[in-house]
């Protein structure tokens, strides 16, 4: 829950998130939500939400944040959704700056979405939230291990390993520039199970067909280099991705600076944004004069302008309290749709090696041509581990009496009266 508060000794606005009652039964989780809240305070950028403070109060461990007068993301996707692709670039090189900043100090978000995208009343984008993702047990999910993301927008290894890293934070960032292209999740279902395993099983179309499909006539076309762009970080397959944030931004502003020399098409920018290299190679910026001699220019087109909504059209992040002392929610369009999915069934012991049956590749993550449902690995997670371990003690004790009583029967007992 994230509170309006007032800094008396700065005398400054600030915005307290503080962490739910039965999440703070979990010492380790508390440790883990301090550590991180730690990590993010020694953050500074412009496109991240800066941490001043962290503690505990009442059992509760809580963060002190700076306070961003706007809106969120989803606002626009709710209003104004399909944006132009120019706009949606401006979006995604300020997220992508963020994230680039985070994953340089070793910093995974885990919880990407437009709910986590703050606009200022000034059009500053800024994210929010890192390394504070939820941990929820949803009422659609097995209960033997616990995932944290939004099912609209987690990546496939989440779901199958659960095993964030900065390529998981890329996926979910593709997922909501498709979401501004299209004004359309790509994946819907009616629990969260199914939509997380459409991210398994289902490859994201490309924004430009999905437009197409949707019947949808706009006043611009998306270039197949965006369509590249979005098909990269959405990959089913972690190591088809760009690897982290940083490479993510030098992709962005390659695709900005070809949309701003006016080409509409250009097959070699677009298969070199999906090419492997990108993974290994740095990205060299390119000059107009260097873009490919078959980009088509861009034909004179109206389209609309996206803009931040003026401050006369700002949704209020607090509702009016009459009431003195009364602390003000923010943030109230926040999708709480949190999903906690689990490992189970299946896992195949060789030579002390533990090994996910039928999860497809090598290196765990499924095969991008398989239609199958994977199983999981156990979790690995110590509470869990805990709580196998008493269970199996119980059982041994259980058959130990067991045992005892049966002797004692056979030999004495049944000839008691």
């Amino acid at each position: 829950t994230v509170y309006r508060a007032r800094d008396q000794k700065l005398s400054r606005t600030v915005a307290v998130k503080v962490m739910r009652t039965d999440l703070g039964e979990d010492p380790e989780f508390v440790a883990k939500f301090d550590r991180e809240a730690r990590l993010a305070a020694t953050l500074s950028h412009p496109n991240l939400v800066s941490v001043f403070d962290q503690g505990t109060e009442g059992g509760q461990s809580y963060i002190v944040m700076e306070f961003v007068e706007g809106r969120t993301l989803r606002s626009t996707v709710t209003r104004e959704c399909p944006i132009p692709p120019a706009n949606m670039l401006e979006i995604a090189e300020s997220v992508s700056s963020a994230l680039a900043v985070a994953h340089d100090a070793g910093l995974v978000h885990r919880d990407i979405k437009p709910e986590n995208v703050l606009i200022s009343k000034r059009g500053e984008i800024k994210v929010t939230d890192f390394g504070l993702a939820r941990q929820v047990t949803g009422p659609n999910m097995t209960a033997t291990g616990v995932l944290v993301g939004t099912a609209s927008y987690i990546s496939p290894e989440l779901v199958t390993k659960s095993r964030p890293d900065a390529r998981s934070d890329v996926y979910s960032t593709g997922v909501m520039l498709y979401e501004l292209l299209t004004g359309t999740k790509p994946h819907t279902g009616e629990t969260n199970y199914q939509i997380a395993y459409a991210h398994v099983n289902s490859d994201i179309p490309a924004p430009s067909q999905a437009i197409k499909n949707l019947g949808l006539n706009l006043d611009w076309q998306i270039p197949d280099y965006v369509d590249a762009l979005v098909q990269a970080c959405t990959s089913r397959d972690p190591n088809l991705r760009p690897k982290d944030g940083r490479r993510l931004l030098g992709l962005v502003r390659q695709c900005r600076k070809a949309l701003a020399a006016g080409v509409t098409s250009d097959p070699d920018l677009a298969a070199a944004v999906q090419s492997d290299a990108l993974n290994t190679q740095a990205i060299t910026p390119m000059s107009p004069s260097q873009l490919s001699s078959n980009m088509k220019p861009a034909p004179e087109q109206v389209s609309k302008v996206w803009r931040p909504l003026e401050s006369n059209k700002v949704t209020p992040l607090s509702p009016a309290s009459p009431s003195l002392g009364q602390q003000n929610k923010i943030f109230p369009d926040q999708d709480q749709n949190v999903l906690a999915a689990a490992s189970v069934t299946a896992a195949a012991t060789t030579n002390g090696v533990t090994t996910s049956v039928n999860t497809g590749k090598e290196n765990g993550y499924p095969d991008v041509n398989s239609q199958r449902t994977p199983t999981f690995p156990i979790s690995q997670h110590p509470v869990h581990r805990r709580r196998r371990g008493v269970a199996l003690l119980a059982v041994i004790i259980i058959i130990a009496l067991l045992a005892g009583l049966g002797s004692w029967w056979f030999m004495t007992g049944r000839y008691t009266t």
